[in-house]
């Protein structure tokens, strides 16, 4: 899986 995409999964859980 690509680093980015997790990051941004990452980023939408805590924000969101």
């Amino acid at each position: 899986m690509n680093i980015r995409n997790q990051e941004r999964k990452n980023n939408g859980h805590t924000i969101g």
